[in-house]
């Protein structure tokens, strides 16, 4: 202040705050589920603290608390925290009824309950040059954060550093986060910015005002050297090269599809576009042929807090381009693991094409799914803003009707008695909340820090301005499709191959597979007959039913339909052929196996390398087999628990125990005699019998014979 030409000792600012005027008002949908757990649809800026704050609520732990948001419907910082309570009593009321509530809000009670920004009282004192250059600045701010704290806390350290865009020489402020009795102020688009900058171009006028100069000259004459940000904003400079501001004033698929979900919430700012843009521009670096329209591949899906548990608060500006940041990190993950496929397919074909190049990777059990997490330096906040804007509006105004009849209704009878012998006086007014020292804590690590010597500054200043988730099986198959939006479907299925029923639905309907979800929570009974029966029959059908006619469709079989369907396990035919010695041990066997597969395919190719590798397990000798898969028209068979081995398992024991009976033998001695030694094993097994000092089945089987006394018990029956 010693420094100015000129000061102005006092002036006041007064900002007002500001109603959120988003096209969708705070709104919830809740569903309770099974094992304890609830499902809560809400329209919020933070999941994961809606998440964290049900499941103190209802006492339950976080991951039984499942929070979605697709999108939100405008926010401005108003879905962060307000938004909040409507998500957490909308999942009480559920988790008690048990059943299905949803919950919003009309205009009027959103706009008294969700608060808006920060009003502020602000005291400036200012000393400035002959040439409008501030020398030095005080500020005596009162911010009114209402009765409940929410982020009122970070609001002194934001604004500050939105003020700090200008030198002013030296700067310091005194700011008191006032608590009153009216509705708690919140994060309001810029919650910084606006007020910070408002206070900035008042003190910027006032100077120009007083010096009858024009208020851009004023405004060059104090933006930032890189000396003075280097000064105001220690370690966000960057380097003196870099330094601009004057010239400036002057989860893939098989069909090549891909799905994306990252933590950032689209509020209509763009965030799924660009981040959608960059997946194609990054993975693009493949180089593979036929991408062109490879953007049409792409889909964005919602946030989960339960598959993706720290998205965090969608706020601040940063959002997008951290959401992008961390698809770029894992767009290079999976680009690395392609790019030594492609090289060998590039070798062999010359041209690749990325579906091409997708199926081989799948058949080389590549991982197509990557993840990642960004989180960008302490310094990503800490920027200036300086912007133009230009606005053309057009307003639709439409009348809307209430028909909350049984709300209405509910809230007449509702009745509270207020105790008004105790109340303490209102708090309206920052004054009142001064002079009563109604103040919220603001902790250190949110204290801005002061710059400069404000007394030096003042005393050089020129004027001041002073004070701004037949089989017997439990569940028949069953499978539930609902048509979702940008020509989705999702559909639930009690299959044990999800990713099958995925790609046949997307096949059958012409869509791509990311536009299919297939979820499969549990299923209530399988043994191999809902592997590939749950899929075609039933998934499939139900997608299909549901795409055309655009709304959900269940399908569910009765115990007999489901019966005929899903048949069971293969029946055969055998007939063998045996040589063994005089005590029991069997040198050859040949079998001639005719295998009821029924009229489709199904999974009956399997089969006979299943029974093979199962009747390996003795030491036959030598072994042969003439083995047909048959095709009738019975109903095709499936996969039923151990496909094959069942079989092939009653098989050499049938043998087994036909030697035993021709040779009067016990069946115990004549099963030893043809377990493995480690050269059948060898024999039968070629590279998988291990080295001869792992080899212990042979004494194994006499040990336990031993220990349980099987002999003398075996004799006593």
């Amino acid at each position: 202040m010693a420094e100015a030409d000129h000061k102005i000792p006092s002036a006041e600012i007064k900002l007002v705050s500001q109603y959120y005027f988003y096209m969708e008002t705070q709104t919830a949908l809740a569903v309770p589920d099974e094992d304890n757990c609830i499902v809560v649809y809400s329209s919020i800026q933070a999941p994961e603290d809606a998440q964290s704050t049900i499941s103190r609520c209802l006492g339950i732990p976080e991951h039984k608390v499942r929070v979605i948001t697709r999108r939100v419907g405008g926010g401005f910082g108003g879905k962060a925290m307000k938004a909040i309570p409507v998500a957490t009593a909308c999942a009480l009321a559920a988790y008690n009824l048990r059943r299905p509530v949803r919950m919003y809000m009309n205009r009027k009670t959103d706009m008294k309950t969700t608060g808006g920004r920060h009003p502020m009282e602000v005291t400036h004192s200012v000393g400035f040059k002959e040439d409008g250059k501030i020398t030095a600045l005080h500020l005596d701010i009162l911010i009114n954060a209402g009765i409940g704290v929410d982020i009122s806390p970070i609001i002194p350290l934001f604004m500050v550093g939105a003020i700090k865009k200008y030198d002013w020489g030296a700067f310091s402020f005194d700011i008191k986060v006032c608590r009153t009795n009216h509705s708690s102020k919140s994060a309001m688009r810029g919650p910084r910015e606006v007020q910070g900058t408002f206070i900035s171009e008042a003190v910027i006028e006032h100077v120009a005002s007083v010096l009858s100069m024009d208020v851009d000259s004023v405004r060059i004459n104090n933006l930032h050297t890189f000396n003075s940000l280097d000064f105001f904003c220690k370690g966000a400079a960057g380097e003196l090269k870099e330094y601009t501001l004057p010239s400036i004033w002057d989860n893939i698929f098989g069909d090549g599809s891909v799905a994306v979900e990252v933590g950032g919430i689209e509020l209509g700012q763009g965030l799924w576009t660009k981040v959608k843009q960059l997946t194609e521009f990054s993975l693009r670096a493949i180089k593979c042929d036929g991408m062109g329209d490879f953007l049409e591949k792409i889909r964005i899906i919602q946030a989960d807090t339960l598959s993706l548990i720290q998205g965090g608060l969608t706020a601040g500006s940063t959002t997008s381009e951290c959401s992008c940041e961390a698809v770029r990190i894992c767009c290079n993950i999976l680009v690395e693991r392609l790019a030594p496929i492609k090289e060998k397919l590039q070798e062999q074909m010359g041209s690749v094409e990325w579906d091409i190049l997708i199926l081989e990777a799948m058949r080389q059990a590549v991982n197509l799914s990557a993840s990642s997490y960004y989180v960008p330096d302490s310094f990503s906040m800490q920027y200036l803003n300086y912007g133009v804007a230009s606005l053309n509006l057009a307003v639709d105004l439409r009348q809307v009707a209430d028909t909350q009849k049984h709300a209405d209704s509910a809230a007449d009878l509702a009745v509270v008695d207020y105790d008004t012998q105790n109340l303490e006086p209102l708090i309206l007014s920052v004054e009142e909340a001064v002079r009563k020292s109604s103040f919220f804590e603001v902790h250190s690590p949110l204290k801005p820090r002061q710059v400069g010597d404000f007394s030096k500054g003042m005393a050089e200043a020129d004027q001041k301005i002073l004070s701004v988730e037949y089989y017997l099986y439990m569940e028949t198959q069953t499978a539930l499709a609902i048509p979702d939006e940008d020509n989705c479907i999702v559909v639930y299925s009690s299959s044990q191959c999800p990713e099958f029923a995925h790609t046949t639905i997307s096949r059958c309907l012409g869509i791509p597979e990311h536009n299919v979800s297939v979820i499969t929570r549990r299923v209530g009974g399988v043994f191999g007959g809902k592997g590939f029966r749950a899929m075609p029959v039933i998934a499939t059908a139900c997608a299909v039913a549901a795409y055309k006619l655009q709304r959900p469709v269940r399908i569910y079989m009765n115990r007999k339909t489901d019966m005929i369907i899903a048949r069971g396990r293969h029946p055969m035919k055998i007939t063998y052929s045996v040589g063994f010695k005089s005590d029991g041990k069997i040198t050859a066997l040949h079998l001639d196996i005719l295998i009821n597969a029924g009229i489709f395919v199904d999974v009956s190719p399997i089969m006979p390398h299943h029974i093979v590798e199962t009747l390996k397990k003795c030491d036959w000798g030598a072994l042969s087999f003439d083995i047909k898969l048959c095709k009738t028209n019975h109903s095709s068979k499936s996969a039923m628990r151990a496909p094959g081995e069942v079989q092939a398992t009653f098989i050499a024991e049938a043998v087994i125990e036909h030697v035993a009976a021709t040779l009067s033998l016990d069946v115990d001695s004549v099963r030893s005699k043809n377990l493995h030694n480690f050269n059948s094993l060898v024999f039968f097994f070629e590279g998988s019998a291990g080295e001869p000092v792992e080899y212990t089945l042979a004494s194994i089987w006499n040990k336990l014979a031993i220990s349980s006394s099987f002999k003398e018990r075996t004799e006593k029956v």
